[in-house]
């Protein structure tokens, strides 16, 4: 009796499982249901990625011609200056003295003048009237003109003694910004030395490098887009100016492309911000997916795709540029391959999927 029962309750066990089993094989027949699409190529416009630097557009580097020590330095960095503001004074004890002298010979040659520029004015009367004889008119005449020469030289030493005061006394060129000091009180400065940077706020431009080979896909007032990570914002732009020559800069041709921001975007671009320029050009074909249909494991890149038997499979994929919500593949897929939009289930290479 103890046997029949353990016959019975192995024979049910047996039909338990069969029944189970055929609904499993039935569930993994009909395949988890998904949505898909077909990879298609489109013709979107060409780009073209550059690297550069934020920098004003009007930038000076003061510098004298005068030898001496620095006796004032009157700004600092990020001192806001006007034009003809004092910046810098430069010990000139020698051109003052020079200035003394010249003044001195101005007062000397202007006595000279006057005194014979009276006698010239007698005695042209007098030989008007024949009471004086041509000798005397000529040798009058020559010393009006010695002295009149005397006195516009000693003028002309006053302007230089000017030019050269004004050298020792550097005043700002325009309304800008101090952005850098390259000297401090007591240094001597020389001829050509460096003593400030000053720029004008504002107005600002990328300067940016092209390869010789694309050298001539772009032209003057082409459009650009420009990202600056730092402040997290895109410019427009439009290109100024193209190098027609790489001879300074190697195989690549210097490119300026000024910007063009709204009054929040140019309350917060400073000079010297890296920047990544785009240029479109000409078009391409290219096979972009939803960005969210990316999936991502360490350093793979990859995307669910329908293979021919139905099946789901992990593809992976080298992405290029995002934009618009949708990725660039550049390669991995192929135009007409399937690609899953959307799956109620999790998914693994091999199961079987029912395309809605």
């Amino acid at each position: 009796m103890k046997n029949i029962s353990l016959l019975i309750l192995m024979v049910v066990g047996v039909l338990a499982s069969s029944c189970s089993g055929s609904e499993n094989e039935k569930t993994a027949q009909a395949g988890v249901k998904v949505k898909a699409a077909t990879i298609k190529a489109s013709s979107n416009p060409k780009a073209y990625d550059y690297t550069g630097i934020v920098q004003a557009q009007k930038q000076s580097t003061v510098a004298t011609r005068l030898m001496g020590q620095v006796e004032q330095i009157l700004v600092e960095k990020g001192d806001q200056v006007k034009k003809g503001d004092l910046l810098v004074s430069i010990r000139s004890n020698a051109i003052v003295a020079k200035e003394q002298q010249v003044e001195a010979g101005i007062a000397e040659a202007s006595a000279a003048f006057e005194n014979v520029e009276t006698n010239f004015k007698r005695i042209k009367i007098l030989y008007g009237k024949e009471s004086a004889t041509q000798k005397e008119f000529d040798d009058i005449k020559a010393q009006y003109k010695m002295v009149k020469a005397r006195l516009e030289a000693a003028k002309q030493r006053r302007r230089e003694v000017d030019e050269m005061l004004q050298y020792a006394n550097i005043r700002s060129p325009y309304d800008g910004i101090v952005i850098d000091k390259f000297v401090n009180i007591g240094d001597m400065a020389s001829p050509g030395m460096p003593l400030l940077a000053i720029e004008a706020p504002g107005a600002f431009e990328v300067l940016s490098r092209i390869p010789e080979s694309e050298m001539n896909l772009w032209s003057v007032d082409d459009t650009a887009t420009v990202r600056i990570s730092s402040v997290q914002e895109t410019v427009k732009g439009v290109i100024t100016n193209i190098s027609p020559s790489s001879k300074f800069s190697g195989p690549q041709y210097e490119i300026l492309i000024g910007l063009i921001p709204d009054e929040d975007q140019a309350s917060i671009i400073r000079s010297g911000m890296f920047a990544n320029v785009k240029l479109h050009h000409g078009t391409e074909e290219v096979v972009e997916v939803p960005s969210e249909l990316i999936v991502k494991r360490g350093q793979l890149t990859g995307i669910w795709m329908v293979s021919p038997q139905d099946k789901a499979l992990m593809r992976w994929i080298r992405p290029g540029r995002e934009l618009n919500g949708k990725t660039e593949i550049l390669s991995g897929v192929k135009s007409g391959e399937r690609y899953i939009t959307q799956h109620d289930a999790r998914l693994y290479d091999g199961i079987l999927v029912e395309v809605e």
